[in-house]
């Protein structure tokens, strides 16, 4: 019987040490993420002077976001929504919607490594969120909507959509005012399940029947 108590309280002992030693190793690994994160930080400020308010070039923007899972993205967008100024303008009367963003360079950077990964989703024939209709219907009319961004300063961006048709200014329209929501409420928004309204299955039931 001693023996028994002796050998669980040596188990016990070794449990926690292990404990102990893992929230260790990391803590030291978060502060070394953090370390190096602020480095490349630096670097990346310095390389592109983003103190200063200038017209620049797209292609200077190194967007290293493109590479992180989506989630990840959708995440911080989540997390920083309120970080954002934005105006929208609709131009139905020739298919075309224009943003103004307005947000920290880092934030900027997230927003159109995200825009640039749902892109790439509808041109490779994939749907972000399948079980959604108006996000079925937006990868349904992608290929009939052109997507245009201009970096016009470091913490500027102005997002140009145009479509081609009738279905496709729907598509970008509603989705719009999904953005718009998302940026006043956040998850309540993304949770939401939106069909489309009757006009459109009515209007646009050619390429509804398509998929």
């Amino acid at each position: 019987m001693l023996k028994r108590s002796i050998f669980n309280i040596v188990l016990l002992i070794f449990f926690f040490t292990l404990f102990f030693i893992s929230l260790a190793y990391l803590e030291i690994k978060l502060r070394n993420n953090d370390k190096n994160k602020e480095v490349y930080h630096n670097n990346f400020y310095h390389k592109y002077n983003l103190n200063n308010d200038h017209k620049i070039n797209n292609n200077d923007y190194d967007y290293r976001y493109l590479n992180y899972p989506p989630g990840r993205l959708i995440q911080y967008l989540f997390n920083n929504r309120n970080e954002f100024k934005w105006k929208t303008y609709f131009y139905p009367e020739n298919y075309t919607i224009v943003w103004y963003i307005e947000s920290s360079p880092e934030n900027l950077d997230v927003l159109i490594s995200h825009i640039k990964q749902m892109k790439s989703f509808l041109e490779s024939g994939r749907v972000p969120r399948p079980f959604d209709p108006l996000f079925k219907f937006e990868a349904i009319m992608s290929k009939y909507v052109e997507t245009k961004i201009d970096r016009l300063t470091d913490t500027k961006v102005k997002i140009i959509k145009k479509a081609e048709n009738k279905c496709a200014y729907y598509s970008i329209e509603l989705h719009a005012k999904v953005v718009q929501n998302f940026f006043k409420v956040g998850r309540l928004e993304a949770m939401k399940v939106h069909e489309l309204p009757d006009y459109i299955i009515k209007e646009c039931k050619e390429y509804l029947e398509q998929n």
